[in-house]
């Protein structure tokens, strides 16, 4: 039996290492289902009596239904979806979500909501590393700055708490309000003392290093190509005979090919003698 006060190891980002399984050439473009987490630590983690872990359907049936087209406000609201959940010794449902059930969480959860909202790998890179996340957002030209405009509700924030010049924690914008002593912005964090929790701050109590803006879907705007309303076919036999066919568009199956034979005088008047139910002794060479 394990000794509950023994210290318990708490799985780190740095405890795992994303081993890619699709087995798709180099220029293929990776989504979440081509990766899985491996452990290279070598150290066990929580799993200690008393620990409920989740399943998917646990926690999909946590989040709300009937959301709306914008990915921003779908992420606000699944992240307030969300408030007051409490992890357990160190396991989070966005953790095991992610693959990393005891790890720190609060990037994790921000990574949790955007997924959820139908944001898909290709359309933005994935991490439950707060520095890792900022970096690859920043690579591919996602990270948004001061320069771009000021945050906003559904955005997940990027904020550096401790000065090193590197951020090391996220939340999702719920709000931005004006007060008397300023304008507050209000976020729901992950890991907030082991729980998601809602923190409102004014501009000079966060260091932002940048924000992510959920990309919204593309929408087809091109006008869709018409199909021809006659299907035309012409040739000419090795006999200079030639034939031409006109006939409305999906009579024939698509993909059909047509061929223009010469036929010998004996087998064509035996085929339009038994398609006319009558001897022929003469055939006429015309334009179908």
């Amino acid at each position: 039996m394990q000794d509950s006060s023994a210290p318990v190891h708490i799985h780190s980002p740095a405890c795992y290492e994303t081993v890619y399984i699709c087995g798709e050439p180099p220029d293929h473009v990776h989504t979440d289902s081509c990766a899985e987490q491996r452990l290279i630590c070598g150290e066990s983690a929580g799993e200690q009596a008393g620990i409920c872990t989740e399943s998917p359907e646990i926690w999909e049936a946590t989040l709300p239904d009937d959301l709306p087209e914008c990915r921003a406000e779908r992420i606000a609201r699944i992240a307030e979806s969300q408030l007051g959940y409490e992890a357990q010794q160190g396991y989070s449902r966005y953790g095991e979500w992610y693959g990393l059930p005891y790890c720190q969480w609060n990037t994790a959860f921000a990574a949790f909501c955007l997924h959820y909202s139908g944001v898909e790998g290709y359309e933005v890179p994935f991490s439950a590393g707060c520095p890792a996340w900022a970096a690859a957002l920043e690579n591919a030209h996602l990270l948004l700055n001061t320069d771009d405009g000021a945050p906003k509700r559904g955005d997940i924030l990027f904020m550096d708490t401790d000065s090193n010049g590197e951020p090391d924690r996220t939340g999702i914008v719920t709000g931005i309000e004006d007060s008397d002593e300023g304008t507050f912005i209000e976020l729901i964090e992950g890991d907030t003392n082991g729980s998601v929790a809602k923190r409102q701050y004014l501009p000079g109590e966060l260091t932002i290093t940048g924000w992510l803006t959920p990309p919204e879907p593309e929408v087809l705007t091109a006008e869709p190509h018409p199909l021809p309303e006659t299907l035309s076919f012409q040739a000419e036999s090795d006999t200079g005979i030639l034939v031409c066919a006109k006939t409305d568009y999906g009579i024939f199956p698509e993909g059909t090919e047509m061929q223009v034979t010469d036929v010998p005088d004996e087998l064509a008047l035996a085929a339009a003698s038994e398609a006319l139910g009558q001897a022929k002794r003469t055939c006429t060479p015309d334009d179908i």
